[in-house]
């Protein structure tokens, strides 16, 4: 009966979230307490490169058919999110600094993805409907805020969920007005112009960004207190910072995601070539591909990271658009899939938190990721040996299984807490920010009856340099 399905669905809404509590506690005691202990970071490039061989290696093997090959279809995009992600984790876990400009070009990628993704389910589907952005909103946020609240760091030091919730919802406002012409062309470059030179004015014009973010409680919320870097006495630096570097690169993401349809027009019409003429058209996008490629690596890639980051926000659609043209050149290519990098791509988000406090360890408060966690007896190896492996092993198995419950928990409770019946959702967003407001009140209270210490900040010069997180 009715009754019965309800009673389900309550009860296994209460089941995740007990199970999340129980993830946030074995963050809190992995990251926050003494039970476990920390290891300093080795830094060994063959270690490095060995690890990321053996995987990409073993990979082969879970290569798999895309459901409804093309152009970047969705087990294609999660497959690239996938290997970026790994790549990204081992680049902290080993700290491998010479890779920095690399990762900034795989951050880019992501929000790339953001201008992509949402630009063609809107264009799809004409849902601009309040349910639709709240669930996107609440995937994007909910495990960050929460592990913000458990451990009293700053919203910004996870600055990839409100950076990529900034470009959802400008990718959003952007097609939602005129949203009956976004099938015109003329119109859809109107909006695409509009967007950039919005952006531009905002990131780009100091004035208009202070007034846009520097209100109280937004500048609160972006507000970031390095305490390995108090040298920035501008609260709102990183955001400025961390978003501006890929400030332009969604806008980038929504005209592919409108040119698409021409460029999958393109491929049936090779591929549908006799053989020559085929091979010929090929060859030919493979070397307008590699052309401005070419001079891009020499001239902006290696360059050292200030310089680059200089360059960053307007070259960083290049490569991306190069990847994204030879990955699909060929029905072979968008007909498969590496299956492991497509289920590592689905979690990325998770594995992003998480590693900062299971897989490795901060400083403390607001802090970065400088200590690799150590769950084995005994002193800590210094070295790539046997001991370090299993370490890795065993860290590792315990980091994936928390993320990936972590994410299914996260659509659970999404599903529970939000509701899909549009009606209802004034009323449940009350209900969450009063249920909200009283649970901080009791924890400011608790934490007023009884302060407990910071845990201590390390020396600067004694931690590696920081990384990109």
């Amino acid at each position: 009966c009715a009754s019965d399905g309800r009673e389900d669905e309550t009860l296994g809404a209460l089941r995740a979230g007990a199970e999340f509590s129980g993830v946030l506690f074995v963050l809190y005691a992995c990251d926050r307490t003494s039970l476990l202990a920390k290891a300093s970071k080795v830094r060994d490039r063959s270690a490095f490169w060995g690890l990321w061989w053996v995987v990409s290696l073993a990979s082969v093997a879970t290569i798999r058919a895309v459901a409804k090959p093309r152009v970047l279809a969705r087990e294609q995009t999660d497959e690239w999110k996938g290997w970026m992600q790994l790549m990204f984790l081992l680049y902290h876990y080993f700290a491998e600094t010479e890779l920095y400009n690399a990762i900034r070009v795989y951050i880019a990628c992501y929000v790339w993805m953001t201008g992509y993704g949402n630009f063609l389910y809107y264009q799809k589907t004409e849902n601009f409907g309040a349910v639709r952005l709240v669930q996107t909103l609440f995937r994007l946020n909910f495990l960050a805020v929460m592990v913000c609240l458990l451990l009293r760091n700053e919203y910004m030091l996870y600055y990839i969920c409100p950076m990529h919730t900034l470009f959802t919802l400008f990718v959003w406002l952007a097609l939602r007005l005129g949203k009956h012409r976004n099938h015109d062309g003329r119109v859809l470059l109107l909006k695409l112009v509009a967007t950039l030179a919005s952006v531009y004015a905002l990131y780009d014009v100091e004035r208009v960004f202070r007034v846009a973010f520097g209100w109280r409680p937004l500048r609160n919320l972006l507000a970031f207190h390095d305490p390995l870097h108090p040298e920035f006495q501008d609260e709102l630096h990183e955001w400025h910072f961390r978003s501006g570097l890929d400030r332009f690169v969604w806008v980038w993401g929504m005209a592919c995601a409108a040119a698409m349809p021409l460029l999958d027009r393109f491929f049936d019409i090779v591929d549908a070539s006799r053989a020559p003429r085929r091979l010929a058209a090929r060859f030919a996008v493979v070397l307008l591909a590699l052309a401005p490629f070419a001079p891009w690596t020499t001239s902006v890639y290696l360059r050292d990271k200030f310089a680059y980051n200089a360059l960053h926000p307007y070259t960083s659609w290049l490569p991306l658009s190069v990847y994204v043209l030879l990955r699909n050149l060929a029905p072979p290519l968008r007909s498969r899939y590496v299956g492991l990098f497509a289920s590592l791509g689905k979690i990325t988000l998770e594995t992003y938190i998480l590693q900062f406090h299971v897989w490795m360890k901060t400083t403390g408060l607001n802090g970065s990721p400088k200590f690799l966690l150590h769950l084995l007896p005994g002193h800590a190896s210094d070295s790539p040996d046997l001991a370090f492996w299993l370490n890795f092993a065993l860290a590792s198995a315990l980091y994936l299984y928390l993320s990936y419950r972590a994410f299914h928990l996260t659509a659970r409770l999404k599903d529970a807490l939000v509701p899909t019946d549009p009606s209802r959702l004034p009323r449940a967003t009350a209900l969450a920010a009063l249920l909200a407001a009283s649970l901080y009140s009791l924890a400011s209270l608790l934490l007023f009856l009884y302060r407990p210490p910071l845990l201590e900040q390390p020396p600067a010069d004694s931690i590696l340099p920081a990384l990109p997180n």
